[in-house]
């Protein structure tokens, strides 16, 4: 249920619907790039993930109270929660990473 709450939430913030929305990598994707031992895909990785969180934050939610969330840990926690949960990988990044977030750092919308 919260998957999808967070992914109309998601559509919602790009104006269109699930059938219309496009999405530039799937959480196999990520995880592809994620999991290469080249310098160029780490940092693909931790763009790709740094952005998603930005983009939380700049829509109202807030994570981790009391602490700050650095790169690495955002990066760690979505890896993670994409290899802990194949069954999601075939679905935008984004779905994946804003409940790797929600789910480690105590993510809301506020």
């Amino acid at each position: 249920m919260r998957a999808v709450r967070v992914g109309a939430a998601v559509i919602a913030l790009m104006g269109g619907s699930p059938a219309a929305a496009q999405y530039f990598d799937t959480g196999n994707e990520l995880l592809s790039i994620c999991n290469r031992r080249d310098g160029g895909a780490s940092m693909l990785c931790m763009g790709i993930v740094s952005g998603i969180a930005d983009m939380m934050m700049a829509s109202g939610y807030k994570c981790n109270p009391g602490a700050p969330i650095t790169r690495q840990q955002a990066q760690d926690v979505a890896v993670k929660y994409l290899r802990d949960h194949p069954e999601t990988r075939h679905g935008p990044a984004v779905f994946s990473v804003i409940l790797a977030m929600q789910k480690d750092f105590d993510c809301e919308r506020k």
